[in-house]
């Protein structure tokens, strides 16, 4: 695998030398800025673009906005709207900014990334990869899914093979042109490996593609128990406010965290609300046996114990 790594690293170097060679940054300018959440300890901001980019996903930027410069990631950029994470709370609107970025950082990233697997000091899946990349053979073999996996009968041949496919083998690539149901079948692998007892990561290089999967499969498994306690969880920034509208409290991250501890603070006041009339007798030991109350040296049942 050394040189296939070899190889690629050489690529990246020429790609980053390219970036280099134009200016290695973008500078925009935008307007319209407007507040939509936070995520992750970030401050989530909307921006109309003046002008097209072509920036990935989690580059990292900077934004200037009157005296303020606050480092950021570019979350997405989609029909001239530009979504920001920043480290700092800006209000709620921002009439006008600037935004510089960084255009080589994550390919700076990968290229590192990949040096340090070469150089074994990071870990790496090399059998998934020599696959990937046509260096080892594939093992293919097809296997049912569970019978909810298609339960609306909605699924055509082709979308059943995949997913078939998809449950027996080691590598399954999904092909076909706009239209032909690409989404929906991955919503249906992912729920056929849940039902066979597997976890799913499912990644994507652009947070839009994430979350629109992520909505099919919410939708598919929004009628499971463990749904509610964070079965499907959205790591990273929201881009698609319909997932955001439809799921939120489900599967993003600090949604859930919020929800599911307002249950538990809830039991916790319960459960002190309970045992409050008990204190009394705690302190006269009656319940030292119970409560192991080594903390009062007075307790007749430490006492019990000295003498005995």
């Amino acid at each position: 695998m050394s040189e296939p790594l070899t190889q690629m690293i050489e690529a990246l170097d020429l790609e980053i030398a390219a970036i280099r060679k134009k200016g290695g940054g973008t500078q925009i300018e935008l307007r319209g800025g407007e507040y939509v959440g936070q995520a992750e300890g970030s401050w989530l901001y909307r921006f109309v673009a003046a002008e097209d980019i072509s920036l990935r996903d989690d580059t990292p930027v900077r934004v200037t906005a009157g005296q303020e410069n606050v480092p950021g990631v570019l979350v997405s950029f989609r029909d001239g709207v530009l979504l920001v994470a920043l480290e700092k709370d800006l209000g709620p609107r921002i009439a006008a900014a600037r935004l510089v970025a960084n255009d080589s950082f994550l390919v700076e990233r990968l290229k590192e990334r990949l040096e340090k697997v070469r150089g074994g000091e990071a870990q790496f899946t090399r059998p998934a990869a020599d696959r990937v990349l046509g260096l080892a053979p594939l093992s293919t073999a097809d296997a049912e899914p569970h019978p909810s996996v298609n339960g609306d009968g909605t699924a055509n041949a082709d979308q059943l093979r995949a997913v078939r496919r998809s449950l027996g083998s080691d590598t399954t690539f999904v092909w076909g042109p706009p239209g032909t149901g690409k989404t929906t079948t991955l919503a249906r692998i992912v729920e056929a490996h849940y039902r066979a007892n597997c976890s799913v990561l499912l990644v994507s290089n652009t947070n839009i593609a994430v979350d629109t999967v992520l909505e099919k499969v919410a939708e598919r498994l929004k009628g499971e128990p463990e749904f509610h306690q964070g079965l499907v969880i959205r790591q990273g920034p929201v881009v698609k406010e319909e997932l955001r509208r439809r799921f939120g409290p489900q599967v993003i991250l600090e949604d859930v965290v919020a929800r599911l501890g307002q249950t538990l603070q809830q039991e916790k006041n319960n459960l002190l609300c309970e045992a409050e009339p008990l204190e009394p007798e705690e302190r006269n030991g009656r319940f030292g046996r119970f409560l192991g109350c080594t903390n009062y040296p007075h307790c007749r049942y430490t006492e019990n114990l000295a003498g005995a």
